[in-house]
């Protein structure tokens, strides 16, 4: 018996041993991996032999710094190079969306961010830990569709005297090179607003943003003088330490930007769940704010169901429980279940958030457009455009009518 027992055992665990197999083959095919990217990630950090970089990658320059990012190469082979790695990483269908000027132009930009960092003592420090090749370019073509609307946007002659409110800005990538591409006399400044700030005047520690190459100092004339980066973006670059979830937060806002002349746009990308709610709540409420672009991030988290049935969106309402979900961030891996899981809830996330924005119709022009400018099989290609009337009709031509 005990015999017997012991083959019935060894042939159960050969026949897991099989499905496993399967299994495994069928998750790291190649159209696979291409249509689940989740299953390389989580299979590769156990077998991590199985997805190592090619070198035919690495000579590309997408998996290792290239030489050409930093000070040794001159601003032609700068620009050029880095304007291989967005058409690249942007693929054909964007391309052709937007067009290769465009490319051509924020190469441009990119390359006067190296010019302005590259001289000067230690300023080569600076551009080093500034830029990181995959980041920018991430960061840069998931702004294609806002860079594109703006630059339609200016285009209207009555649009000028415009600040721009640069929500949950990180670094500020997005205002670096809006600073350098819209209309320096058309645009008062651009605030950065993020929690990981440090305050007006204090010294930027651990973890905070360093603020280095918006407010630091670089040498001239032979090192006899300092003069501030500040002074040279072509359109000024404030930062304001805010925390977007606090409710004093959103009134000092109103508050700040109430009352004045000046027109305000609202720029909200990769915004972590209800952040993007309070984005279209400042839209709303700020009477000043003409226009908003929204890029929805993370859902809410389940914590958000437990405390209340329903979100609100001034008038607009809808079930918590449609749109919470597990999971989160931690240390850049994703904690929770897989994220494919989550592609259902995030589009009604998104149409929630559209209807939000829409609920004074006579009032604000409303589009939720789908563009799939992440190029690793993600699913948060989702922007919600909205402006208070009188609209730009050279921001909504561009602005693609379509919608998943």
């Amino acid at each position: 018996m005990n015999h017997k027992r012991l083959i019935d055992r060894i042939y159960s665990v050969k026949l897991l041993l099989s499905i496993f197999s399967l299994s495994f083959s069928w998750c790291t095919h190649p159209f696979r991996r291409h249509a689940f990217p989740l299953q390389e990630r989580t299979i590769g950090r156990t077998f991590p032999c199985l997805f190592q970089k090619s070198s035919r990658d690495i000579k590309k320059g997408r998996w290792s710094k290239s030489p050409a990012s930093y000070t040794s190469s001159s601003d032609d082979e700068f620009k050029k190079w880095i304007y291989g790695e967005l058409v690249e990483e942007a693929g054909s269908a964007l391309v052709e969306e937007f067009g290769s000027d465009l490319f051509h132009k924020i190469s441009a930009c990119i390359t006067r961010w190296r010019q302005r960092y590259r001289d000067g003592d230690g300023s080569a420090l600076l551009w080093k830990r500034l830029f990181k090749r995959d980041r920018v370019v991430k960061e840069i073509i998931e702004s294609l569709p806002i860079v594109h609307a703006m630059d339609a946007y200016f285009l209207e002659k009555n649009n000028h005297n415009v600040t721009i409110i640069d929500l949950c800005s990180g670094k500020g990538y997005l205002s670096m090179l809006l600073s350098e591409y819209l209309p320096h006399e058309k645009v008062r400044k651009l605030v950065l607003v993020d929690k990981a700030w440090p305050m007006c005047f204090a010294e930027p520690r651990p973890h905070h943003i360093n603020w280095d190459h918006i407010y630091g100092n670089y040498t001239i004339d032979n090192g006899e003088k300092e003069a501030s980066y500040f002074s040279i973006w072509p359109i000024p670059l404030h930062t304001s330490k805010q925390d977007l979830k606090s409710p004093s937060t959103m009134r000092q806002l109103k508050i700040r930007f109430s009352g004045t002349d000046e027109a305000i746009f609202i720029l909200a990308v990769h915004l972590c769940g209800t952040l993007s709610i309070q984005a279209v709540k400042l839209f709303h409420e700020l009477e000043s704010a003409q226009g908003l672009i929204l890029k929805p991030c993370c859902l809410p988290g389940m914590v958000h169901s437990k405390r209340q049935p329903t979100f609100h969106i001034d008038k607009y309402g809808f079930p918590t429980a449609d749109v919470c979900a597990p999971g989160y961030w931690k240390n850049k891996e994703w904690e929770g279940p897989p994220r494919w899981h989550l592609e259902k809830k995030f589009h009604i996330w998104s149409h929630h958030l559209h209807q939000g924005m829409k609920q004074d119709a006579s009032n604000i022009q409303t589009r939720l457009v789908e563009v799939p400018v992440q190029t690793n099989g993600g699913f948060q290609n989702t922007f919600l455009f909205a402006e208070k009337q009188p609209t730009t009709s050279t921001m909504w031509e561009v602005i693609p009518d379509r919608a998943k």
